[in-house]
């Protein structure tokens, strides 16, 4: 929840189980900008996980992510704005 009241432009988010019990709480609003924020998530992670927590990012990306496809994923998100 931290990140709400940081001012970011981008963010990275890492979904690790205190924060995916927190945000499936949350189905109201988010508390960050979904179309500027990637969420790390466990590739074991299952489908039901996944669609709680989309309202919350513009995209979701599976652990381990590789440098040079997170490279990619931020700079699409820059070069929309």
């Amino acid at each position: 929840t931290d990140i709400a009241v940081a001012d970011c432009s981008l963010a990275i988010i890492d979904c690790v189980a205190p924060v995916r019990a927190t945000l499936s709480k949350m189905t109201d609003m988010p508390l960050w900008r979904p179309d500027r924020s990637i969420g790390l998530l466990p590739v074991a992670e299952g489908s039901v996980t996944r669609q709680a927590l989309r309202q919350h990012f513009h995209m979701l990306v599976n652990k381990p992510v590789h440098h040079r496809t997170l490279l990619n994923l931020l700079s699409r998100l820059v070069a929309r704005t």
